[in-house]
């Protein structure tokens, strides 16, 4: 009598490696001289890095400490009680803006990220990260 085969893992457990457009914005103080006085301007400029990353509903603190350790801001410590808010696009859908980001603030709100990006599977998702937002982590 032949054994009974393995059941296979259902299709949601499979973890699978989504690729993301992470846009952070940086401000810098600039010195400019108008009319023979110098003044200090601040200055914002994006910097955009791509990362692939495999989302769950479990990893939320590791998905925001790899977006900042992919630009370089591994320096700060990301906790479920220390976290940032960020917005996401899902370029998949046409005519969806930045301007029309959904913002996440918290673990509730990633859960319902995961759960979008898995029914829609899109190619490539938009997130744009606030660095004043990072710094004001405690």
């Amino acid at each position: 009598m032949p054994s009974p085969s393995p059941t296979p893992e259902p299709e949601e457990n499979l973890e699978i490696e989504q690729v993301f457009s992470v846009s952070l914005i940086v401000y810098s103080k600039v010195k400019k001289i108008l009319r023979g006085k110098a003044t200090l301007k601040e200055e914002k400029t994006m910097k955009t890095k791509e990362l692939s990353f495999a989302v769950n509903s479990s990893n939320y603190t590791d998905f925001l400490w790899s977006m900042l350790e992919k630009h370089g801001q591994d320096n700060y410590e990301v906790t479920t009680k220390k976290h940032y808010p960020f917005r996401y696009t899902l370029l998949k859908i046409k005519g969806q803006h930045v301007a029309n980001a959904i913002d996440v603030n918290n673990i509730a709100d990633y859960k319902e990220m995961v759960m979008k990006i898995n029914e829609s599977k899109p190619a490539v998702i938009k997130i744009l990260i606030d660095m004043r937002d990072i710094q004001k982590l405690p």
